[in-house]
C-alpha cells in the first residue's frame, strides 16, 4: 500500500509541452543576452582603447562652434590680423560655405556623434570595428529622419587595415 501511495500520477503532455516551451524561451533569452554582450567583453581584451560615448549635446555644441567660426571667417574682413589669419586658415581647412562640411568619426561607437553631425547638415561618416556597436548605430540611423540618413554613412571595418586591390 505504501508503494502505491508513493507513485505519482503522470504529468499531462500539454503541461509538459508548456514547461519545455517556457524553459526554451528562458534559455534562448539567456543565450541572446550573452551573444549581444560578448563583443563588449572580448573586444576590450583585444584593444587597449575603451568605449566611451560622447554625449550628443557636446558633439552638437562643438559642431555649431566650428560652423559659426567658418561662417564668421567668411564674413569678417575688418578684424584683427591675427583673428583674420586664424579664421582664414579655418575656412581653408574646413572648406567654403558653399559646400557641406565633412565629419569623420573613427571608432564611431553607437553613432551618437555621426547622427548629431548629420542632423546639423554635415556629411558624416563613421567607421566602427565592433559589429555590435556598428549594428546599434545602423539601427539608430535607420529610424532617423530622411535628412539624417542622407547626410550620414556608416562603415564597418578596421581603420588601420586597407583593402587594396
Amino acid at each position: 500500500m505504501a508503494s502505491s501511495q508513493l507513485q505519482s500520477e503522470p504529468i499531462p503532455t500539454s503541461q509538459s509541452t508548456r514547461n519545455n516551451a517556457a524553459l526554451g524561451m528562458i534559455g534562448g533569452a539567456f543565450v541572446g543576452i550573452l551573444a549581444a554582450t560578448a563583443p563588449f567583453v572580448f573586444i576590450p581584451l583585444r584593444s587597449s582603447l575603451p568605449y566611451m560615448a560622447t554625449p550628443g549635446h557636446k558633439v552638437e555644441k562643438a559642431l555649431k562652434f566650428i560652423s559659426q567660426r567658418t561662417r564668421a571667417s567668411a564674413a569678417s574682413s575688418d578684424g584683427k590680423a591675427c583673428s583674420v589669419d586664424r579664421a582664414h586658415r579655418t575656412r581653408q581647412y574646413l572648406g567654403s560655405n558653399n559646400k557641406k562640411l565633412n565629419f569623420v568619426d573613427l571608432g564611431s561607437g553607437d553613432g551618437t556623434a555621426i547622427l548629431a553631425a548629420a542632423s546639423l547638415g554635415w556629411n558624416a561618416t563613421g567607421v566602427e570595428l565592433n559589429p555590435t556597436l556598428w549594428f546599434v548605430s545602423f539601427v539608430r540611423r535607420l529610424f532617423s529622419s530622411r535628412i539624417i540618413r542622407s547626410n550620414s554613412r556608416l562603415v564597418m571595418g578596421d581603420m588601420f587595415e586597407s583593402k587594396r586591390a
